[in-house]
């Protein structure tokens, strides 16, 4: 019935403002950029995503930079950890970082298919297996900004399907990411903060393999 309707519509929309409600507040207690950013991600996993990733862009480089990793699985968060912990940045790219980091807006893909995985994998035949074998079904994107300027991107993956109401909860994590670094970050300029997120990112980088199958 519509009364049905509009009571679980306005349930959703209650949950919805809690969890950002309480993202904010872990997300603004912290003044350290990397705490913030991990925090970010393991906020969204397994609330709304199985996987989730934070990317930070150093344009000057040209390069790519998974900073923070979180998966609901411990032994694909390893996996995703090693797989593709920085890449060149390629803007001709259709889906994920590339694609949200040139246009500004979010990526919803409600249904992954092979063309999409393949395109996110950037020719990655190790990240192309880690992703098969995280089953995704939906995959969101969305840009992170600081002080106006773009610092990267914020993707969520899960097996259950993505709405347009998923993408607005994520752009909302994805902010109050945002709004903590700008406050955290006093009087660093945006380049510095990329600088030394990417810095911190290419530290923490571990070499894990994945194991190759039997002939």
């Amino acid at each position: 019935s519509l009364l049905d309707e509009r009571t679980a519509w306005a349930t959703a929309a209650e949950r919805r403002f809690s969890f950002l409600a309480e993202a904010n507040a872990l997300l603004s207690a912290s003044t350290d950029y990397g705490t913030v950013l991990t925090t970010a991600a393991r906020l969204t996993v397994p609330a709304i995503a199985d996987w989730c990733f934070v990317d930070v862009v150093e344009e000057t480089e040209g390069s790519v930079s998974r900073f923070a990793i979180a998966h609901s699985d411990p032994e694909h968060e390893a996996l995703a950890r090693a797989l593709k912990s920085r890449y060149r940045l390629d803007p001709s790219r259709a889906h994920g970082t590339a694609r949200v980091y040139r246009t500004g807006t979010p990526e919803l893909i409600p249904e992954l298919d092979e063309a999409v995985l393949e395109d996110i994998a950037t020719g990655d035949p190790e990240h192309l297996e880690a992703l098969h074998r995280a089953d995704p079904g939906s995959y969101i994107c969305v840009p992170l900004r600081v002080g106006g300027h773009a610092l990267g991107a914020m993707g969520l993956i899960s097996a259950r399907r993505y709405g347009e109401e998923d993408v607005a909860l994520a752009e909302g994590v994805a902010h109050c990411a945002a709004l903590a670094l700008n406050n955290a970050r006093h009087h660093t300029s945006e380049v510095e903060l990329v600088r030394e997120l990417v810095r911190r990112a290419s530290e923490g980088q571990r070499v894990i393999s994945l194991p190759r199958k039997q002939a």
